[in-house]
């Protein structure tokens, strides 16, 4: 019947006999070869759905099929039972009862059980078993009479049409998962997984980073994965090796799977590595004094972490701006969330590219624009741009030692990137300034 069945031009079939272990053998091998799709019946295409990762569709016994078995011992005074597993076992139950057939049944789990469940029917009186070929096989070799369930047309039909429905769904999720995996392939941003701290997946420009096999042996790396699994939340670190900076995000890909991805968004060397300064999990760095000065900043410190907008810090050098500008960024965030300092001085084009990059995959976190008065003037426009664009969650923190209206008078600051980083303003006062702080901060 099988072979009579017409398919459409798109499918191929092939169609092999063999029972049990012999059938999940065979559905092993298609596997290897690459067919997609299994049709097969009974116990057969039970022990094959556990074995295979494609999809089986089962030839199902019909309640046609089953009166037709029913029909032939109706009129037998002898015991009857049924002896086959669940997919088998459970219809036919069904149809006994509205018949009022008394007929014994019998599920079973593997091949293993059937002729231990034949001879205790034998010794209780039972003579015909109904069950499938090796049921009705091994029946036969005790001397029982075996009947065997057979599916008809009707069956063999609709297993044909749901497995052109799930082989025509198959091809189009498989053909939507090509793409999404060739563009993770192809994407020029070095990519992999780790499950359970190993790596499974590596893309192409993963592949092709000078260090790649260090980097995927790295304590630094896996202290940075196992941190995402136990927070929950993504995070962010600078990794060395071999006299090279790697600054990698990694994120939660599925929580129970112990997956998680690694993204590497820049590589740059060691004469470079001023350039950018990232702390994934920044501490608390406490204001030392006791002037009224220090107080004061204190204060202004939780007003400016409680709000959102752009913030520009001013002072002479040795302050003490970066540190209150942490405390900001601590007192907003917390722990776990990435603090990216950047000295504007050392920023070039492919610097200012590289940041927009890494701002964009930033949920949440703190911008600090250190040495922003000494931005190339030639820079200040690319630098506004990437500023407008910056995710709504991100705080922006510029740091100055110069007072930037003047460098505006003097046209040597761009008045627009001015406007964009003086929402809100903090002067630093020097040491001096705060006299009664001097033996704490300096305890000599």
């Amino acid at each position: 019947m099988a072979k009579k069945v017409k398919t459409p031009d798109y499918i191929d079939v092939h169609i092999e006999v063999a029972n049990l272990e012999e059938g999940v053998k065979l559905a092993q091998t298609a596997e290897e070869d690459g067919y997609e799709l299994i049709i097969s019946r009974g116990g057969t295409a039970t022990m094959i759905q556990e074995k295979v990762s494609l999809p089986v569709v089962p030839i199902d016994v019909t309640g046609y099929d089953m009166l037709r078995v029913f029909t032939l011992i109706k009129e037998m005074n002898n015991k009857v039972a049924l002896l086959g597993f669940a997919n088998i076992s459970r219809g036919a139950a069904t149809l006994c009862d509205i018949l009022e057939f008394n007929v014994k049944m019998i599920t079973i789990q593997s091949r293993d059980e059937v002729k231990r469940h034949l001879l205790e029917l034998k010794q209780a009186g039972y003579s015909v078993v109904i069950g499938d070929v090796v049921t009705v096989q091994e029946a036969k070799q005790i001397g029982l009479r075996g009947v065997l369930i057979t599916s008809g047309k009707e069956a063999l039909m609709d297993a044909f049409e749901e497995a052109k429905r799930l082989y025509e769904l198959f091809y189009k999720s498989k053909t939507s998962a090509n793409y999404v995996y060739d563009a993770m392939n192809n994407m020029p941003i070095p990519i992999a997984v780790s499950v359970q701290n190993q790596i499974i997946y590596k893309n192409n420009a993963f592949k092709s980073l000078e260090h790649k096999d260090v980097l995927t042996q790295d304590k630094q790396l896996r202290e940075l994965v196992n941190q995402v699994l136990y927070t929950g939340k993504e995070q962010w670190g600078q990794l060395n090796i071999a006299n090279l900076y790697y600054l990698v995000q990694a994120y939660l890909i599925k929580d129970e799977a112990l997956a998680v991805g690694i993204f590497i968004h820049n590589v740059f060397s060691l004469k470079n590595k001023n350039t950018y300064m990232l702390d994934s999990n920044p501490s608390h760095l406490p204001i030392i004094g006791e002037s009224e000065t220090s107080k004061l900043l204190s204060r202004l410190i939780q007003i400016h972490a409680d709000n959102k907008a752009a913030l520009c810090i001013y002072g002479e050098p040795g302050v003490g701006k970066r540190t209150v500008a942490r405390n900001i960024h601590f007192q907003r965030y917390g722990n776990g969330t990435p603090l990216l300092e950047v000295t504007c001085s050392l920023l070039n084009e492919t610097e200012i590219a590289h940041l927009q990059t890494i701002l964009r995959s930033m949920k949440e976190g703190t911008l600090l624009l250190n040495e922003i008065d000494q931005t190339d003037r030639g820079l200040q426009d690319r630098l506004l741009k990437l500023l407008q664009q910056k995710p709504i969650d991100i705080k922006l923190i510029s740091i100055t030692t110069a007072q930037l209206e003047i460098l505006v008078k003097q046209e040597l600051f761009l008045i627009e990137l001015y406007e964009r980083i003086i929402a809100n303003f903090m002067h630093i006062p020097p040491i001096r300034q705060r006299k009664r702080d001097i033996p704490l901060v300096f305890p000599f």
